[in-house]
């Protein structure tokens, strides 16, 4: 505002009047924004045929935007359509309701209208909260131009959806200094003023109106617009023209085809009165000084009151019947002139044929949902918000080493498990705590005692801690607390408390701080210090003289895997349903009972489900958190990972005979000893299929006499190999099994066929090589140190058995339904633990060792194998459609053949199992797919899962859903036939 402005108070008197003259004269009605030529005919054409319509009262209802009752049926939808129509009401405001209802009030309305009816969204905080959207604290946090007009893009797909052409939003406010309203970008008035104008440009470019709540007002302060309290500010008009008006002032100049609602706080530079009944204001500093020409709608709760200070249109309304009596009673008394009445709705009408709300029939509502756009830009906004304030001994993001810690999470100030502490538990081994915002002092004290035994403590602050503190600052007690706490653990402190709680915490080692407390954001949080992506954004404006604008640390690196919406990736609704179909009806088909299936690209999991029931009991439904046998998938997920291991190691050499390895087969009578690992990786060493221990299994059913010698009931020094319920068997036949093996008939070798026999004897050289079981050593070096906990050999030593998936049932041997022993006889005979099988998982902890293959052999921020030896494990073999332990998609993908969908790429690789398991990565395309069930239950024979080529299909369906079909002979996948629906 310039300085010759400074004195206005002086002169207003005779001004005023002047301007209210000027305003109430009757004058050539201008046409609203962006109507032009011919545009500009028509609408006063169309708007004079309306106008001659109207009788007074409804000129006067023009002039009003009604709100709607909420939890309308279809009955009391109907009525109240009925009576906005017959009013000739301007329109109706939305805000609260679910979205259906809004939309189908909005349709509702507009069938039943005589005059078209304007539809405006209220996209403040009370429609944010119940739709959980980002809030424009969220958005102004992120402080980038293009994700701005993104989410005013975005919001204005929602009123299109809703059948909204007007969006109410608080574009221009800036936020008290201190309070971070959620209702308003920033405290920082040039941010405000560069970000509403991105906003604002996202939303009329979309064709929807924007109306921009300009200025601080009631809702501010968690009181009612109608309430008597007054809400005073005393800044200078120079205070004024560099801070909270700026931003309305700029928008004025770049944005003029928005319009604007008044505020309900009073600016004492302006006029002693609050701003939406000051005249003062609206007519002399908004319509002269500004020379603002659009519409000024009033707050909600709008009166005539507002009409006589200079507002156009009247926003809900208590009593809008009596609010239409009461304007035409003023235009009776010459508190408004008919002049200005017919001039203001002549003008409203104009404006509703710029909106295209002269078409008849009114055109339908898009049927287009922008639910996918608006969550993956909710994520999106949700993810740049977190900043990293300290991190003094970079602790950030949390690396392997947290995986083999102890950690305790707490949720401080929040009296539940937070959803901060629920994103940890994919990733490591926490201990989770509640602690209440009352605990005094004493109580805190003992609560640092009682993590001292952690090494890493995760702590949320939450907003019940300042809930009742009128600066928003954190007690001194829990300041306390923290500093005594950061000295005995390493401690992370995550921040959702607010801005005032940052100003005594500058003496943490490790905090961040999050704008909105809520559980996205608190999610996103979890995930962002465990590394699932990377962390970049800074502070956007001064909070102390500890933290100012611009502070924070960049965490670049991608360390794990983020879970994440499908609409993140661009996952429609309608292709996870169809997906869901598909299993649902291979169920039904008794294809399996159930199932998991896991699906990832580039990092981000967007499918980790479980589908149908352990069994066709239907007792226990399947959970993602389920163990599944997962059969030969076992080779890639153990006995080939040690291999690897070896082979960086420069211990295991592929091209050396098994009896380099192991001197004591160097015999005459031993038929394997020139085998190369090479040669048992590929499956080209000549071996048969498998071993015949049929004899063995036989004297299940002997004398017990002959029996016992075998098989014992219980565990004892004599029998202790597991075969399953009361069935134990002596452990020196394990040895009866190395003799036969030994001198197993090989056949002349470099022919392709598969042989579990091979991974029995790579099993054998690896433990002979690493000097330790492989059950053992999988554990401690791959899944222990990746946070797996939910993925081993024998799983009921761990796991309780409901949570492991029923596999089979036995008619033959062990006479009993398999639920967490192994299925594969052979592995079974040797205590569960082999190289061909053995290995129970969860889809998660499957996926994620495939991820770690994908990414070259490293995963949360530590190597695990070196890239070059996953590439050479990992590619086609010479002479060969196999790698080294991996099987391949087939070198040219068919619909028909192979164990891969035809999409995946041709570098994909991975394996099958025979329970009806599958893993797959595929690096070309960045995608990680798993899926387990337990197909042989109860009958092994049940081959349906091949017949429908079910796990094939569902993989074709996620390459759909992510736009990776590949076209074969020009034509679509899904028109080619590779998949059937429903099968």
């Amino acid at each position: 505002m310039s300085m010759r402005f400074r004195n206005w108070k002086w002169i207003l008197p005779s001004l005023l009047l002047a301007v209210l003259a000027h305003a109430c004269a009757e004058k050539p009605v201008e046409p609203p924004f962006g109507l032009l030529g011919a545009n500009v005919d028509h609408a006063e054409t169309w708007a004079d045929s309306v106008f001659r319509t109207l009788d007074q009262r409804q000129k006067a209802a023009q002039l009003i935007l009604v709100a709607p009752p909420t939890n309308l049926d279809a009955h009391a939808r109907t009525a109240f359509a009925d009576s906005l129509a017959s009013a000739r009401f301007g329109g109706l405001v939305l805000d609260l309701g679910s979205r259906d209802s809004l939309r189908r009030l909005s349709r509702a309305c507009r069938a039943q209208t005589i005059v078209p009816i304007w539809t405006a969204l209220d996209a403040g905080t009370v429609w944010n909260d119940a739709q959980r959207w980002p809030s424009l604290l969220s958005v102004g946090t992120v402080a980038s131009d293009s994700i701005t007009r993104r989410w005013g893009a975005a919001l204005a797909a929602e009123c299109d959806y809703l059948g909204a052409q007007m969006c109410l939003i608080s574009a221009t406010k800036v936020a008290e200094k201190g309070s971070w309203t959620r209702d308003a970008l920033s405290a920082a008035p040039k941010v405000v003023a560069r970000l509403s104008e991105a906003l604002i440009e996202g939303i009329t470019d979309a064709g929807v109106q924007a109306v921009a709540r300009p200025m601080r007002d009631r809702s501010d302060y968690m009181l009612e617009v109608f309430s008597g309290t007054d809400i005073r500010f005393r800044e200078s008009l120079q205070a004024l023209d560099q801070g909270a008006a700026m931003p309305l002032q700029q928008l004025i100049r770049t944005q003029p085809q928005a319009w604007l609602q008044a505020t309900t706080c009073t600016y004492t530079a302006i006029d002693s009165l609050p701003i939406d009944r000051s005249a003062r204001a609206l007519r002399f500093f908004l319509r002269g000084k500004l020379a603002y020409k659009g519409f000024v709608l009033s707050p909600r709760g709008g009166e005539v009151a507002h009409l006589i200070a200079g507002a156009d249109i009247l926003v809900a309304p208590q009593d809008p019947y009596a609010t239409v009596t009461a304007i035409t009673e003023a235009v009776r008394t010459g508190a408004l002139t008919q002049a200005w009445l017919d001039s203001t709705v002549h003008k409203i009408l104009v404006a509703k044929v710029h909106r295209d709300l002269d078409h008849v029939p009114m055109p339908h509502l898009t049927a287009v949902d922008p639910m996918g756009n608006l969550s993956q830009l909710d994520r999106a906004i949700g993810k740049a918000t977190m900043v990293v304030l300290r991190d003094t001994k970079n602790r950030l993001p949390l690396g392997a080493g947290v995986t083999q810690s102890k950690v305790a999470s707490i949720a401080y100030g929040l009296g539940r498990k937070s959803h901060l502490q629920s994103a940890l538990d994919p990733y490591a081994i926490v201990e989770h705590y509640i602690l209440s915002p009352s605990a005094d002092s004493v109580a805190l004290a003992a609560q640092v005692q009682r993590y001292r035994k952690y090494d890493y403590v995760i702590l949320g602050l939450h907003q019940g801690l300042v809930r009742d503190a009128a600066d928003g600052r954190l007690p001194r007690r829990t300041v306390q607390f923290l500093e005594e706490l950061d000295k005995v653990t390493k401690l992370v402190v995550i921040d959702f408390a607010g801005r005032n709680s940052l100003e005594d915490l500058n003496k943490l080692s490790c905090l961040a701080f999050v704008a909105e407390d809520h559980d996205r954001m608190a999610n996103l949080a979890g995930q962002a210090i465990m590394g699932a992506f990377p962390v970049t954004a800074l502070l956007p404006d001064d909070v102390s003289p500890s933290f100012l604008a611009g502070a924070g640390k960049v965490l670049p690196k991608k360390l794990r895997l983020e879970y994440t919406d499908p609409e993140d990736l661009g996952v429609s609704a309608k292709a996870i349903w169809r997906i869901d179909s598909l299993i649902e009806a291979s169920i039904k088909r008794g294809v399996f009972p159930g199932c998991q299936v896991f699906a990832a690209k580039d990092g981000k999991v967007f499918l980790d489900r479980g589908y149908g029931y352990h069994d066709y009991s239907r007792k226990r439904t399947v959970e993602t958190s389920d163990l599944y046998d997962i059969a030969s998938v076992s080779k890639i997920a153990s006995t080939t990972l040690m291999a690897m291991r070896a082979f960086d190691m420069d211990t295991l050499r592929l091209d050396q005979p098994l009896k380099y390895f192991m001197p004591d087969l160097d015999s005459s009578f031993i038929t394997i000893k020139d085998l190369t690992p090479q040669q048992l990786l590929t499956h080209t060493a000549g071996l048969p299929p498998g071993i015949i221990l049929n004899r063995y299994f036989n004297l299940i059913k002997a004398p017990d006499s002959i029996r016992s010698k075998i098989y014992s009931p219980v565990a004892d020094a004599d029998h202790s190999l597991r075969i399953a319920d009361e069935l134990y068997l002596a452990s020196s036949y394990r040895d009866s099994v190395w003799n036969l093996v030994r001198r197993i008939k090989v056949g002349p070798g470099g022919q392709y066929q598969y042989s579990d026999l091979s991974m029995y004897l790579m099993k054998a050289v690896l433990e002979r090589i690493l000097q330790k079981p492989i059950e053992q050593y999988v554990k401690q070096e791959f899944y222990e140190p990746m946070g797996l906990r939910r993925i081993c050999y024998n799983p009921l030593s761990r796991f309780e058995k409901d949570e492991i998936v029923p596999t089979a049932e036995d008619k033959n041997w062990r006479k009993q339904v398999l639920q967490g022993d192994v299925h594969d006889e052979t592995v079974a005979f040797l205590g569960g633990v082999g190289g061909p099988a053995g290995i129970f998982s969860t889809g998660e902890n499957l996926g994620t060792l495939m991820q770690m293959l994908m990414n070259g052999g490293s995963y949360g921020g530590k190597s695990y194998l070196m890239p070059e030896t996953v590439e050479l494990f990992t590619q086609r073999q010479p002479n060969s459609h196999r790698g080294l332990g991996f099987d391949k998609q087939l070198p040219v993908p068919s619909c028909e053949k192979g164990f891969c969908c035809f999409s995946a790429a041709p570098e994909t690789f991975g394996h099958i199992g025979f329970t009806g398991t599958c893993a797959w990565a595929d690096p070309r395309n960045g995608v990680v797919y798993v899926f387990l069930s337990n197909r042989v239950h109860p009958d092994s024979r049940n081959g349906k899962i091949n017949q429908y080529r079910v796990r094939q299909n569902v993989q074709q369906l996620i390459y759909d859903a992510l736009g990776l079909g590949m076209p074969k002979e020009g034509v679509l996948v899904q028109e080619e036939g590779c998949y059937i629906e429903g099968a």
